[in-house]
């Protein structure tokens, strides 16, 4: 999931005479960050990270932590088909 942190616009208001519209420099920053979570209902337990990327590299740390914090119960995730949901690198 894409939360949209950071959106910065520079806005100059400036007078111009009718009929013409002048140009004024625009500057939009965008940053991301993920976030990946596990939730457990009947057993009132969640696993969250908050983390910079999307990829398998960040999956692999997000599925270790939900295994640390899951170790005792039997976990099955429902992802959808998304390229670092099953990349051949995923450590399960």
């Amino acid at each position: 999931m894409k939360v949209d942190l950071v959106a910065l616009e520079k806005c100059i208001e400036r007078w111009c005479p009718p009929g013409f519209r002048p140009t004024i420099a625009r500057q939009q920053v965008r940053q991301y960050v993920y976030a990946y979570a596990a939730v457990a209902p009947a057993l009132g337990k969640m696993s969250c990270l908050i983390l910079p990327f999307a990829n398998t590299a960040m999956m692999n740390l997000f599925l270790e932590q939900v295994s640390l914090d899951f170790a005792e119960y039997f976990v099955v995730l429902e992802l959808d088909r998304a390229a670092w949901h099953r990349a051949k690198c995923l450590q399960v």
